[in-house]
């Protein structure tokens, strides 16, 4: 976009596409006047947006994807392809793990391939922390290698690798130790 590298993610999740409104002021985008909208993100967490981006173009591998896009302030990715663009495509091919979308473009196959290096980490500690402490309560559930292993109500002790966090009781998780708020 305007020979702009963008972080963009596919999300058949998403009912619509959107366009971060960073990258929007940043590039000049224009925005047409609409009606405000409401938009409920993945954390349960509800926005209000208003305005629409009409005949943007994006050239993603080769391949050139015009369409309209709402703004709205995005976290990680500058732009979200969702259903309104999904829908169009056809049969679609997609390896979630290998992160590649195979499908036709006028009897031409496409290939789209994710960058890896934009792939989710783990967290951190002090990231949860600071996470966790700027909501104020959530769970983190923590589970590894418990097979083999058989807790009944009365076990007193739980392996290291198990914990819980209940929502009156943060609880943060880093390796063996644990740490009470």
């Amino acid at each position: 976009m305007y020979n702009y590298e963008l972080v963009v993610l596919i999300d058949p999740g998403a009912t619509h596409n959107f366009l971060s409104l960073a990258i929007i002021q940043q590039l000049k985008v224009p925005i047409i006047p609409t009606p405000g909208f409401g938009v409920s993100l993945g954390t349960g967490k509800s926005v209000e947006g208003k305005g629409k981006c009409q005949g943007v173009l994006l050239h993603i591998q080769g391949l050139d994807i015009q369409e309209e896009f709402l703004p709205l302030t995005l976290g990680n990715s500058d732009v979200i392809l969702g259903i309104q663009w999904l829908e169009k495509l056809g049969p679609v091919t997609t390896n979630w793990k290998t992160q590649v979308m195979k499908l036709q473009i006028e009897g031409q196959g496409v290939t789209l391939k994710g960058d890896p290096s934009l792939d989710r980490a783990k967290i951190s500690l002090k990231t949860t922390i600071r996470t966790l402490g700027s909501v104020g309560v959530g769970y983190l559930v923590h589970l590894n290698q418990l097979e083999g292993q058989q807790l009944t109500a009365k076990t007193k002790e739980y392996p290291a690798s198990w914990l819980l966090c209940f929502t009156n009781m943060p609880l943060f998780s880093h390796g063996k130790e644990a740490y009470h708020q």
